[in-house]
């Protein structure tokens, strides 16, 4: 069962490693899309700003984004959708020892991405809304054991080059 598996996956790769990016991107991916690009980032209150370089990989099927941070820290987050389960997913490393995976669906009314998950026994919500094609704002929630919530807001802004 493994050994079908493994050849269908390399068939899969093999098949599509000539596709280019952008060429017969499904609906999702395309929407995926709008995270593309470099980007500049700060909280609300402006105590922490970071630069966001993001990308496409495996052909499309992963949207790559680099963060760092202006104290040196960085992130590294992998986007994607998987078919499967029809959802939109976001995992989040950072240099702090943060891990997050994150799963979520996007609202097309109001440009709204919006991924859950959990940390521990910390609950997790991400959201990530598009005033338009160059500003994101998004909304990061925690949810303590306890039921404290901490909640940190900022926007993204795309860099034009």
């Amino acid at each position: 069962m493994r050994h079908k598996l493994a050849r269908m996956i390399l068939a899969c790769c093999l098949l599509t490693s000539n596709l280019a990016v952008g060429d017969d991107l499904s609906p999702e991916q395309k929407i995926l899309g709008r995270f593309v690009g470099e980007w500049d980032g700060v909280d609300q209150d402006q105590k922490f700003a970071f630069d966001v370089s993001s990308s496409w990989k495996l052909n499309g099927q992963i949207i790559e984004q680099k963060q760092v941070f202006r104290d040196g820290a960085e992130s590294l987050i992998l986007r994607g959708y998987d078919k499967q389960s029809k959802k939109y997913f976001l995992s989040l490393h950072d240099s702090r020892g943060i891990h997050l995976m994150l799963t979520g669906d996007w609202n097309e009314e109001t440009k709204t991405f919006t991924f859950t998950g959990h940390s521990g026994e910390m609950a997790v919500t991400v959201k990530s809304t598009f005033r338009n094609d160059a500003t994101e704002d998004w909304t990061i929630t925690l949810v303590l054991v306890g039921g404290d919530v901490t909640e940190l807001r900022g926007t993204n802004t795309r860099v034009t080059k």
